[in-house]
């Protein structure tokens, strides 16, 4: 048996003990837990729990903050989290993979016009252009994410060798701090320590990389367990009615949202309100979902196209 297939195999059965437990489950009381990143891109959970959206809908709620999107993967396919929030790319290749998981609803999307991620280089770096990148050293929150693909991407398509570059792994928080000390020579930064560096003269800008993804795509997404999304479907659909009015709100409360969102992630009020704020789809969307799709079948992050059909629960 492959390395992959055992490593299937015992998630399957972690998931299937969990859930003997009950953890992750839907009560008769229609509780679930949602584990996000304390990030804007994920933030539409808090707006529903603090507006009573998930009340009206008939779910009680718990959201916890979880600092890293592996923690959150492994608590959905282990059954201590019912729906987490990750990208897409990054569901799509667990699901390529062989983990059991499905997206559910839509998140965050990029825009173009109001860029929420950027790629930065420190205030007095030498660097002007993506050619002066090659051979360097560039911070991402993830490797083999949306951020790297996303920088492979954007050098690429403006006269540098994405092949040259090497990618390490960094929290966005320490991103403006290593930029200053020459630990790395570029990063792709995403708010709000993309506003919280340019506000304390760490960075300047080199590209928006999302860019050269597209104008508008997918940034975040909401997913769940095969077997949660399946056994569950009743809390699913009110999950996603609840979800839709938040997104709604959101776009058009942004000052509202904004201190919800910095009461749960300890943000600092006038960085939340300041910042560039994530942009929301009411309902899942196959166009927006594509692009880092693509991208990353591009740059090695998948290894074939996979049909939105197949990892979108019904």
């Amino acid at each position: 048996m492959t390395r992959r297939r055992v490593l299937t195999a015992l998630l399957c059965c972690l998931s299937s003990v969990l859930a003997a437990c009950g953890w992750g489950e839907t009560s008769s009381a229609g509780a679930l837990t949602i584990g996000i990143l304390p990030t804007d891109s994920c933030s539409t959970v808090l707006t529903a729990q603090h507006k009573g959206f998930f009340t009206d809908a008939g779910l009680t709620v718990d959201v916890k903050s979880i600092s890293s999107g592996s923690a959150i993967s492994s608590g959905v396919v282990g059954g201590s989290i019912a729906i987490g929030c990750s990208s897409v790319g990054s569901i799509a290749s667990a699901y390529q993979n062989g983990v059991p998981v499905r997206v559910v609803s839509q998140g965050a999307i990029y825009t173009a016009s109001a860029p929420t991620s950027a790629l930065m280089v420190a205030t007095d770096s030498p660097i002007q252009s993506a050619k002066d990148l090659n051979g360097r050293t560039v911070a991402v929150n993830a490797l083999k994410n949306v951020t790297q693909f996303a920088t492979q991407a954007w050098v690429d398509k403006n006269g540098g060798d994405a092949s040259t570059l090497k990618f390490i792994e960094l929290p966005f928080s320490q991103m403006g701090a290593a930029l200053q000390a020459d630990r790395v020579d570029a990063a792709l930064i995403g708010e709000p320590d993309l506003s919280r560096a340019q506000q304390e003269g760490q960075v300047r800008l080199l590209g928006n990389a999302y860019d050269a993804i597209g104008d508008n795509f997918s940034i975040s997404t909401f997913f769940a367990s095969a077997s949660w999304a399946e056994a569950h479907r009743d809390a699913l659909a009110k999950f996603r009615a609840a979800l839709a009015r938040a997104a709604e709100y959101s776009n058009s409360h942004q000052a509202e949202t904004a201190k919800i969102l910095a009461d749960f992630s300890g943000i600092p009020a006038d960085v939340a309100m300041n910042m560039k704020r994530a942009v929301w789809e009411k309902e899942l969307n196959e166009q927006s979902m594509q692009p880092p799709l693509d991208v990353a079948i591009a740059y090695g992050g998948l290894s074939a196209r996979v049909r939105f059909d197949d990892f979108v629960a019904k």
